[in-house]
């Protein structure tokens, strides 16, 4: 394993820009901004964290939540980078320090929920049952098997990949989505694999679900093939995960 290939800063869509490290805020802090100023990132104050019977008039949503699992992410990253760092001093002279693992972390935690529909997994499983229902058919004409396993079997972790990694272009010429580094959408990604194979049943965390639409798959394979992150198991389009991801 290669901290220099790990901690890259290279971001997607600006491939050919030099860092900025060594300014005000190192690369992660950076995707860390974009993140809390993204129109994806506002609207998560609209989507509940649960469906509660509060006893005041405060319901919690998904922008509080989110921003606690991001103050928790920093904090517990920068813990864990220190530890990583006294165990390989190399870290030190790459010079990465512990508050760019809590910032990277940070990133990922604050983003984690981007992509979640209304209702959390309520709201995954009523997409996917519109798609497999009589109501979606007339939209999935000529659709591969993988694109129509993506509708089927909806997954909010994929959409949040899509959110952050993808550009519209009726809003920019610019590629990228949110232009974060390799390394934060790396972290973001708990589920580094597309809808099929189906490995729900293998016993592995990491494959019960999946974090890669069918039109993201080769940004995703550019991020993976420049992190070092190598394939799994021999399947097509499934990725160990990065190290970055503790939990």
């Amino acid at each position: 394993m290669n901290w220099e290939d790990i901690f890259n800063t290279t971001r997607l869509g600006e491939e050919d820009k030099s860092s900025t490290t060594g300014l005000a805020r190192n690369e992660f802090q950076r995707d860390y901004d974009r993140i809390i100023f993204s129109s994806p990132f506002r609207r998560l104050q609209n989507k509940t964290q649960v469906l509660p019977f509060p006893n005041s008039d405060y319901v919690r949503n998904r922008l509080t939540h989110s921003l606690e699992a991001g103050s928790a992410g920093r904090s517990l990253g920068t813990i864990v980078g220190n530890a990583i760092i006294k165990k390989h001093l190399i870290l030190k002279k790459q010079e990465i320090s512990a508050h760019d693992f809590g910032a990277v972390i940070g990133a990922a935690c604050i983003a984690h929920d981007i992509g979640n529909p209304p209702f959390g997994h309520a709201g995954e499983e009523a997409i996917s049952y519109f798609f497999k229902e009589n109501e979606g058919n007339s939209l999935l004409r000529n659709l591969t098997k993988e694109q129509l396993a993506d509708l089927q079997n909806f997954e909010g972790n994929a959409a949040g990949f899509r959110l952050l990694a993808n550009s519209l272009p009726a809003q920019t010429s610019l590629k990228g989505g949110l232009g974060l580094t390799y390394l934060s959408y790396a972290t973001f990604t708990k589920y580094p694999k597309t809808s099929l194979p189906n490995l729900k049943d293998s016993g592995i965390a990491f494959l019960k679900k999946y974090g890669v639409f069918q039109t993201e798959i080769e940004t995703f394979k550019q991020i993976a093939d420049t992190l070092k992150m190598h394939p799994f198991g021999g399947h097509k389009n499934v990725w160990k995960r990065h190290p970055c991801i503790f939990g």
